[in-house]
């Protein structure tokens, strides 16, 4: 049985980006986001391979899971703790996504390849699940700030505990 993965115990403000301008394409949020990410010495060390992974991943099949969502994820086996960072992207970038619409929610989901794997699986999960609900995305897509995302997150704390049905 999987347990209940906590988003407030890996994404903080400083892994919260909310940016209209910089983000053109798939490629500079993914990299905008490892940015953040880069204060990890391990991730630091190791972003061009994780960086190659993940669109290499976005290459053979989008990870935009359509209605404004994305979830890049990758692998690395120098890494030895799972990250995650979020970015909010007001205008919307084309991602190829399953409904063809432009994403504004990105979570990116990165991991070492041969440790934590149930967790990691968790963690893609759980925001997938997460994200599925009208209610919340449009909780993220209204957001105008890092601390107002980082409120919502902080308070889906208690719907992960509470509510097994996501879906």
């Amino acid at each position: 049985m999987s347990r209940i993965v906590k988003l407030s115990t890996y994404i903080n403000e400083d892994r919260i980006v909310v940016d209209t301008e910089r983000f053109l394409k798939k490629e500079t949020v993914i990299k905008q986001l490892l940015d953040l990410l880069c204060s990890e010495e391990e991730v630091y060390q190791n972003r061009e391979e994780i960086y190659k992974e993940i669109i290499v991943r976005e290459c053979e099949k989008s990870t935009g899971m359509g209605k404004g969502v994305s979830i890049p994820h990758g692998r690395c086996a120098n890494l030895k703790n799972i990250y995650v960072a979020l970015a909010k992207i007001t205008g919307g970038v084309e991602w190829e996504a399953l409904d063809g619409q432009t994403v504004q929610c990105v979570f990116l989901v990165i991991g070492p390849q041969r440790f934590k794997v149930e967790e990691y699986l968790n963690i893609l999960a759980q925001i997938s699940k997460l994200v599925s609900r009208q209610d919340t995305r449009e909780k993220f897509f209204g957001a105008n700030s890092v601390t107002e995302i980082a409120e919502i997150i902080r308070d889906l704390k208690g719907r992960e505990k509470h509510d097994t049905n996501l879906v």
